[in-house]
């Protein structure tokens, strides 16, 4: 995980959605959504992507830069879009 944030830094920069925890996604939406309304438009217009939350199952990688396997839990950007596509990828648990 990238550190800790508040509501509004998440706000601020919904890119760091994948930051947090799977399993805090649906309530954590939820209380964004409330404390911040449109926060669900702004991870569309971001076009952060969760595997979990739409359905699939994460994969593991070996990093090129540190040859270190991580697993791949998501991605920013549009998928047809492979040239500026973020995959976020993470240490093991």
């Amino acid at each position: 995980m990238a550190g800790f944030m508040s509501p509004k830094n998440l706000n601020d920069d919904p890119k760091r959605w994948l930051d947090v925890p799977h399993e805090l996604h649906d309530s954590l939406l939820k209380f964004q959504e409330n404390l911040f309304p449109g926060f669900t438009q702004k991870l569309n217009d971001a076009q952060v992507h969760c595997f979990q939350c739409e359905g699939k199952e994460p994969f593991s990688v070996i990093t090129k830069d540190a040859g270190k396997l991580q697993t791949c839990d998501g991605y920013i950007g549009d998928i047809n879009d492979s040239e500026n596509l973020l995959l976020h990828c993470t240490d093991p648990k």
